[in-house]
């Protein structure tokens, strides 16, 4: 059946946000449904082979989909002009990644060998919105047209300058939601079940506050202690509009990796990679509105009016205190490992997909 979504699709080559979940979520289930009846686990080429089914092949040429370290470097090395050495350390402490090259070409790097089949066909799924949504969407299509406009070497600098602060900052603000969630390991994410149903009690329970204010509260204090810069930086309002989407495509390829997974392993209670997409959804709430402020600034200093600066400091946490615990740390004690990779992993960084 040719639904209106496809017929825009086909003319336009965009793909809704809620066709992009459908589409990715059909995929999943597909995969499940051929391992129930087949047995075996996620083959790359058959994802390569639903991928081009789903979006065309034009369109998935541009995609290549792997598992080997070679394929990786190679990647990055042509479109990120990172070393292998660089290159290979990052594919081996990651788990799965979706890496944007030049020229709308897109690598989704799977590791699936080492999973089973719960793991993979969640990992799959929710890699396979990023892939769509950084391809297909409404979005994309929108930053392809602004680029076009631009100079590549404007376009460049302004990567340079600003790309590695905007990444840390969103790797930040998932490893606080991440904490708060109190679901546990990558690994159990990936293939485990909450004990609660979905909803915003559900949600509640797993945060343990006891309600929706107090969650939004706790995430608003993060944002304000953590992302908006002070004194009123010109930059506070881009940086909330780029977290806000980069949040809520996390929380549609959770979501959508969850739901594949309940098909694949049915259960009355959300799994916790869905319970995640449910937090990150409320995240996404309170980035609005602090949005809201933001662009209320700027009408502020258009007219002369003084700005309101809701930056929050941290409070200052004592080393003899008990009452503050930092976030768990992840080391890199290896002498093979690169200085800037070490830089890059010695940081609060709770173990996520």
């Amino acid at each position: 059946m040719i639904t209106l979504g496809r017929l825009i699709y086909k003319a336009t080559g965009v793909m809704s946000k809620k066709g992009i979940v459908k589409n990715c979520e059909k995929i999943g289930k597909t995969l499940a449904g051929e391992i129930k009846t087949n047995g075996g686990n996620v083959e790359v080429k058959r994802v390569s082979e639903l991928l081009e089914q789903t979006i065309g092949k034009k369109k998935s040429a541009k995609i290549t989909i792997a598992e080997d370290l070679d394929t990786f470097k190679a990647f990055a090395r042509e479109h990120l002009s990172l070393s292998d050495e660089v290159a290979e350390t990052h594919f081996r402490y990651s788990k799965s990644a979706v890496i944007l090259g030049k020229n709308g070409k897109v690598l989704l790097s799977l590791r699936l060998k080492n999973m089973n089949e719960a793991q993979a066909l969640n990992t799959t799924s929710h890699e396979l919105e990023h892939v769509f949504y950084n391809t297909v969407s409404s979005d994309n299509a929108m930053i392809r047209a602004i680029r076009k406009c631009i100079p590549e070497n404007i376009l460049n600098n302004i990567q340079k300058r600003h790309s590695s602060f905007i990444n840390d900052t969103i790797l930040d603000f998932q490893c606080a939601l991440i904490e708060k969630s109190n679901l546990g390991s990558a690994s159990s994410r990936l293939q485990d079940f909450t004990e609660h149903k979905a909803g915003i009690e559900g949600l509640l329970k797993q945060t343990g506050f006891k309600t929706r204010e107090q969650l939004q509260d706790s995430i608003r204090t993060v944002i304000r202690q953590d992302i908006i810069l002070p004194h009123n930086n010109g930059i506070n309002l881009d940086l909330l509009k780029i977290l806000r989407k980069g949040i809520q495509d996390e929380a549609r390829a959770y979501k959508v990796g969850g739901r594949v997974l309940g098909h694949f392993t049915p259960n009355e209670n959300i799994s916790k990679s869905e319970m995640l997409g449910q937090l990150y959804d409320e995240a996404a709430i309170v980035l609005k509105g602090e949005i809201k402020n933001q662009r209320k600034n700027r009408w502020r200093k258009l007219f002369g009016k003084p700005q309101i600066d809701y930056h929050v400091p941290k409070p200052t946490i004592l080393e003899s205190s008990e009452e503050f615990k930092p976030f768990s740390v992840l080391k890199v004690v290896s002498e093979d490992v690169p200085q800037q990779i070490k830089t890059a992993l010695n940081k609060k960084a709770p173990d996520f997909n």
